[in-house]
């Protein structure tokens, strides 16, 4: 916009019922208004555009965090977004775009239909990239993993092996 500035028209009703749609009939019933994405996607997005940011999903099994750092960041900057540590002990990244990921149901299926690709510290993160990075730093999985007592073994006390892999989805337009 002029000036730094960005105007977003949104319909609070439709947005309000856009809420109680699955996603196939609120995709229909934005088609139908003219519109690929619900406003609110649209503020966010052209929120971090002005910011020049992008968001970031961790996501594992159970659950998904959103992140943020600067546009254009390399993967290597990314990592360490999620944790200090994933930025020092960054091996690689395996990065798929994100619709390919849902496509395929996971990193599972986009790995056999070849759609991952394997990319270093220097890779600029672009968006709707899913990221799958490997670091020399073992995480345990679950929100209070990283207080959880830890063995001398690599194990949590409770016998529990720690994954080798942390998740991380940069996605910044489909939050």
């Amino acid at each position: 916009g002029k000036g730094g500035a960005v105007a977003v028209a949104m319909c609070g009703k439709v947005e309000a019922e856009l809420a109680d749609l699955e996603p196939g009939e609120a995709r229909e019933y934005l088609a139908s208004f003219g519109l690929e994405e619900p406003g609110l996607e649209r503020v966010r997005s052209d929120t971090c555009g002005l910011l020049g940011l992008s968001s970031f999903l961790t996501a594992s099994e159970t659950e998904v965090h959103a992140w943020i750092s600067p546009a254009g960041s390399t993967a290597l900057r990314a990592a360490g977004a999620v944790h200090t540590d994933f930025e020092k002990k960054f091996i690689r990244a395996e990065v798929v775009d994100w619709k390919h990921l849902v496509d395929a149901g996971g990193y599972a299926g986009a790995r056999e239909r070849g759609w991952l690709r394997l990319e270093g510290k220097e890779y600029i993160v672009k968006d709707g990239d899913g990221l799958l990075i490997r670091n020399g730093r073992e995480r345990a999985a679950g929100r209070n993993a990283k207080h959880a007592p830890r063995s001398k073994r690599g194990r949590l006390q409770d016998g529990q092996a720690r994954p080798p892999l942390t998740l991380a989805w940069v996605n910044a337009q489909g939050l």
